[in-house]
């Protein structure tokens, strides 16, 4: 059964070339901090019709998150022909408790409200417009919609990527193929995130939850949700430059690692290794903000049963080990 989800208004934001721009820096209640009227003008021309909306994400009954997800076909106006796209909605009913304001991030900005996470979806695509239908959604808009609650929500609409989970991708594809099969999607997520960085953003909220890989081959990723974005330089941006290397490196260890036999150090090793070894011109290979993830990883000081267990038992008694073994001692 479709959703009563209804455009009713569209938003257009008249500054978003720099960040903070029209995003609040103070309010006299932190917690329900607004964008300035003057930094967007509403319009309820013209707009396009949302027809088969359905829950793209289940959610059980009022559980909390920051948004909500619908899939929908969209039909344009003066147009015969539906896009298939996802609504994402900023329902402050269901947003989790907010002990603290802003962030830990990025704490200079207050960032938890349903116009603040528009504005700054809105601000790091417009940054990353050449990326768009690429490794990221193509944008299609801020809006205000209702739902039959009676309120006016805001939300955006992106082209609708559909596919798997990158923990799910990878579990699947080891017990498929084999250990390390999952290299490839990895190397495409990595090479994503420095992109993305090149573009000036920071992502802030790099998960397996929101890298989607497609189920067509070949194997294509995207990376999804921006609402917490901020930029990779300047005043603003995040308090540690390399956050979303290094929380891609935690999710490799935690999301996809853990699936493999054996330690998940020597697996989060094998791949540094190919990386450095099979791709050194990769740009994010070269790239100095990923020396955590490639320069200084230190082959694993594992026992030859450990090595074993994770089936490459040869391992342990390479020259390149026991090299290692010898700086250790020295």
């Amino acid at each position: 059964m479709a959703l009563p989800v209804e455009i009713v208004r569209r938003v257009t934001f008249t500054d978003i070339a720099e960040f903070p721009s029209g995003a609040p820096i103070v309010a006299e209640d932190p917690l329900r901090s607004r964008i300035p009227p003057g930094k967007y003008h509403l319009d309820d021309s013209n707009l396009p019709i949302l027809n088969n909306v359905a829950p793209l994400i289940r959610y059980h009954g009022n559980s909390k998150s920051w948004s909500r997800i619908y899939k929908a076909s969209m039909l344009q106006p003066r147009s015969n022909q539906s896009v298939d796209v996802a609504v994402k909605l900023y329902e402050e009913r269901f947003f989790p408790l907010r002990l603290v304001t802003g962030s830990p991030a990025s704490p200079h900005v207050l960032r938890e409200t349903d116009e603040v996470f528009a504005w700054t979806e809105s601000w790091a695509y417009s940054k990353m417009q050449d990326l768009q239908g690429l490794i990221i959604p193509k944008f299609l808009g801020v809006f205000k919609f209702s739902n039959g609650t009676g309120a006016e929500i805001w939300g955006i609409i992106t082209e609708l990527v559909e596919g798997l989970n990158l923990r799910d991708y990878c579990s699947n594809r080891i017990k498929e193929l084999g250990s390390g099969s999952w290299h490839d999607v990895a190397r495409q997520t990595a090479s994503a995130i420095h992109e993305i960085r090149s573009c000036g953003c920071a992502n802030l909220d790099i998960r397996a939850d929101n890298i989607i890989v497609s189920r067509t081959e070949p194997t294509k990723i995207t990376i999804v949700d921006f609402a917490t974005a901020r930029p990779s330089v300047g005043p603003h941006r995040a308090l540690f430059d390399n956050v979303d290397e290094v929380a891609f490196g935690q999710m490799v260890k935690n999301d996809i690692c853990r699936y493999e036999k054996g330690p998940d150090l020597i697996h989060q090793w094998l791949f540094v290794r190919k990386m450095k070894n099979k791709y050194p011109r990769d740009g994010w290979v070269q790239s100095p903000s990923w020396d955590t993830i490639i320069r200084r990883t230190v082959k694993p000081h594992l026992t030859r049963d450990e090595w074993k267990e994770a089936g490459v038992p040869n391992e342990y008694d390479d020259e390149e080990y026991q090299d290692t073994e010898r700086q250790r001692a020295d």
